[in-house]
C-alpha cells in the first residue's frame, strides 16, 4: 500500500496519541480558571505526592513545590523516548491544570487554561527553574514539597 506521507504521519499520530498524551496527568483532569477553583481551601498536597511519586518519567528530576498555599508547580525531567520534560501549574488539585510545558510524540507544546496572572508567573518559573523561589520574588511564598 502506497500512502502518502502526510496520511502516514497523521496515521501515526492517530495510532500514537494514547501514547503522546500519558504525561502523567490524571485521567479524569479538568481545566479552569482561578475564579471557578478559587476557595479557601489549601493545595491537597498528598495528591501531588502519589502523582509525583507514580511517575513512570522522572528518573532526572521530580520537584514539587507549592506556592502561596494553593498552588502548586512540578517539574519533571525524564530519559523517556516521549514525554522527557514536563512543568505544570496547578491550582489546589492535580485536576486543575492552569499551565503545562512538555515535550510529546508532536514536539514541545505549551498551554494555558488560567487567568494573565498565572501564565505570567508560570512564564517567570519556566525562566527561573534553578532559582529557589522560581524566580517569584519577595511577593510570593513557594516551599518545596518533600514526598
Amino acid at each position: 500500500m502506497n500512502l502518502p506521507t502526510p496520511r502516514i504521519l497523521a496515521l501515526l499520530l492517530l495510532l500514537t496519541a494514547p501514547v503522546a498524551c500519558s504525561n502523567d496527568e490524571p485521567a479524569d483532569s479538568t481545566t479552569g480558571t482561578a475564579a471557578q477553583t478559587a476557595n479557601t481551601s489549601h493545595a491537597d498536597l498528598d495528591a501531588f505526592r502519589k502523582l509525583a511519586r507514580e511517575s513512570n518519567c522522572a528518573d532526572v528530576r521530580n520537584h514539587l513545590f507549592l506556592i502561596d498555599n494553593h498552588i502548586v508547580f512540578w517539574d519533571r525531567e525524564s530519559r523517556c523516548a516521549d514525554a522527557a520534560y514536563a512543568q505544570t501549574l496547578y491550582d489546589r488539585k492535580p485536576g486543575t491544570v492552569l499551565c503545562n510545558n512538555m515535550d510529546s510524540i508532536a514536539g514541545p507544546q505549551r498551554s494555558c487554561n488560567g487567568d494573565a496572572p498565572f501564565i505570567n508567573m508560570f512564564d517567570t518559573i519556566l525562566k527561573n527553574l534553578g532559582a529557589p523561589d522560581l524566580g517569584l520574588g519577595p511577593g510570593h511564598t513557594v516551599t518545596p514539597i518533600a514526598f
